[in-house]
């Protein structure tokens, strides 16, 4: 009798640690491991996941606010989707962190990017976001994914510490920065194959932004599909011996202090410094959400 009841219960732990582990599957979530990616790519350097802030809220804090006042995936996603797409201080649920580091900067992001992104944050147990991104990084990226990466990463790199210039130095020191550390960090991900990271447009400041034919080729189409008003997709083309890679580059409110209309949203003091630097300038008179130029990246086969 005693053999029996021992055998027992060791059946009844083991059915219960079987059911357990099945009703851990079962409401364990699917992981978009290339929101990931593009998380890891665009959105770390500047909000770190969880802990002590960057340039920004963390992805814990955003988490939390989004949640507590959207109360259903679709309508979460759907407003931090749109957020993504077009920042406003406006529609921000961090007025206080907007005072601090700065509006976001436009990320230029396919919609059906926003929404990947947005869907992970919902889901998400930030807490084995680390995890998350080890498998993501086993993952082989398709061409279009790692022009995509390498744009967001360099437009995040450059966007973090243009908004830390700002915030120490003001504008001025957003066109000081730009005058001599901009082309560097662009370049910070020229490495491993890659051969070209540039911010290319046919209205410079700096001369070496200018297009060259292939991009202005690319340009000239962005600028007749905004006028259709129609998705500013990437564009990738694969040559002999290089994977060439392009996407939009747009002006949001934060740019508009350098790049808006002289004596309105450029005040006299950085039009004159801007004068100074760049007697050749052209890179005025945009609007929020004009097109400045485009990403153009290349990488060996």
């Amino acid at each position: 009798m005693k053999l029996n009841l021992n055998w027992f219960l060791i059946n009844l732990v083991f059915f219960k640690s079987l059911t357990s582990f099945a009703d851990s599957n079962l409401t364990k979530k699917p992981v978009d491991y290339s929101a990931v990616k593009m998380i890891h790519g665009m959105c770390v350097s500047c909000h770190s996941v969880q802990g002590a802030p960057k340039a920004g809220p963390t992805l814990s804090q955003i988490q939390s606010v989004y949640k507590s006042k959207f109360k259903t995936q679709p309508d979460f996603v759907t407003a931090m989707a749109a957020f993504i797409s077009k920042p406003n201080q406006e529609h921000s649920l961090f007025p206080d962190q907007i005072k601090k580091y700065g509006l976001m900067p436009l990320m230029s992001l396919p919609d059906e990017s926003s929404k990947k992104i947005s869907s992970y944050l919902y889901v998400a147990n930030l807490k084995e976001y680390e995890a998350d991104f080890k498998i993501s990084s086993a993952i082989k990226e398709t061409p279009i994914e790692k022009g995509q990466r390498l744009a967001l990463q360099t437009k995040s790199l450059v966007g973090q510490n243009l908004m830390l210039a700002i915030n120490s130095k003001g504008v001025l020191g957003a066109v000081d920065f730009c005058n001599l550390n901009a082309q560097q960090l662009t370049g910070t991900y020229i490495k491993d194959g890659v051969i070209k990271i540039k911010r290319a447009t046919d209205k410079p400041r700096n001369p070496l932004d200018l297009v060259n034919k292939d991009e202005k080729t690319v340009l000239e189409k962005y600028y007749e599909l905004m006028k259709q008003k129609k998705e500013l997709a990437p564009v990738m083309i694969e040559a002999k011996d290089v994977f060439k890679f392009y996407a939009p580059i747009k002006i949001n409110q934060m740019c508009l202090q350098c790049h808006g209309r002289p004596n309105i949203e450029i005040n006299s003091e950085t039009l004159s410094v801007i004068s100074t630097k760049y007697p050749k300038d052209k890179a005025q008179n945009y609007k929020d959400g004009d097109l400045r130029g485009v990403w153009s990246i290349e990488w060996k086969k």
